[in-house]
C-alpha cells in the first residue's frame, strides 16, 4: 500500500540568497545487513539543502530517518516481487552540528538497495507537491508521469523517480536537467534506479504538472515519482 506522505516546508537557515543550483551527489549501496552509511559530497557548505533518497526493491517500510534529517515523502507499494520502496528526507547542512556520516536503516534481508545523497544551494524552503508517492504500476517505464498540484509560490521544481530493478543510463525531460541518473544495489534485478531532475527556470505559482520524463534503460518496471517546490 502507499504510505501517507508529508507536505512539509523547512524554515530558512541561511541557504537562500542566490540562484538555486545543483552542487553534487554521491550514491551508496547498502551493506549485507540492510544498512547504508552515508557521507556528504566534498563541496557541501553550511546552509546547503541535502536530500537523501533511499530506495530498495524488497518489501520494506523505512523508519524515521536519522537526525538531522526529516522525512518529506515515502512510498511503499506493497508488492515485494515487483516493487520499489522509497523514502526522501532532507536537512540544511550545518558543519558545526552535523555528524560526518549517518546510517539509513533498510530491510535486513540482503536486498536493501541504497541511498543517493544530492546537494542543492541557495534554497530557503522545500515543499512536497506530492501527498504520497505516485505509484506507477508495473510496465510503467520508460516514460514516467507526475501528479498535478498547486504551487504556492514561484520557484524551481525538483522531480524524483525511484525504479525497481532496472539500471537507468540517461533521462530526458523538457525544460529540466537531469542532475542524478544512477543505480544503487548489487546489479540489475537486485537494486533500484534513481533519477533527480531540476527545472531549468522558475515555474510560476498556480496549477502545475511536470512534463513526463523519459528514462533510457528502463522497461516494464514499477516506478515511484514525486516532486518538490524549491524556493
Amino acid at each position: 500500500m502507499l504510505r501517507n506522505g508529508l507536505i512539509a516546508a523547512a524554515s530558512r537557515v541561511g541557504g537562500g540568497g542566490g540562484a538555486i543550483e545543483f552542487i553534487d551527489y554521491l550514491a551508496f549501496d547498502a551493506d549485507g545487513v540492510g544498512e547504508t552509511t552515508v557521507t556528504f559530497p566534498a563541496g557541501t557548505q553550511d546552509g546547503d539543502l541535502v536530500i537523501l533518497l533511499a530506495a530498495e526493491d524488497a518489501r520494506h517500510t523505512y523508519p524515521t530517518p536519522p537526525s538531522p534529517f526529516t522525512e518529506i515523502w515515502s512510498c511503499d507499494n506493497g508488492d515485494g516481487a515487483n516493487g520499489v520502496y522509497s523514502q526522501m528526507s532532507y536537512g540544511f547542512y550545518n558543519s558545526a552540528t552535523w555528524p560526518s556520516s549517518v546510517v539509513i536503516e533498510g530491510d535486513n534481508d540482503g536486498s536493501s538497495s541504497g541511498v543517493v545523497v544530492a546537494v542543492y544551494r541557495n534554497i530557503s524552503t522545500i515543499t512536497s507537491q506530492t501527498s504520497n508517492g505516485q505509484l506507477q504500476a508495473t510496465n510503467a517505464g520508460p516514460t514516467v508521469s507526475f501528479n498535478s498540484s498547486t504551487l504556492s509560490s514561484d520557484g524551481r521544481v525538483l522531480c524524483a523517480v525511484a525504479i525497481d530493478d532496472d539500471i537507468p543510463s540517461a533521462a530526458s525531460q523538457t525544460g529540466y536537467t537531469a542532475d542524478v541518473v544512477d543505480f544503487v544495489g548489487s546489479g540489475a534485478g537486485n537494486g533500484a534506479g534513481i533519477v533527480l531532475t531540476l527545472s531549468d527556470s522558475t515555474i510560476s505559482s498556480g496549477s502545475y504538472t511536470p512534463p513526463n520524463v523519459s528514462i533510457t534503460g528502463v522497461s516494464n518496471e514499477t516506478i515511484n515519482s514525486m516532486y518538490l517546490l524549491l524556493t
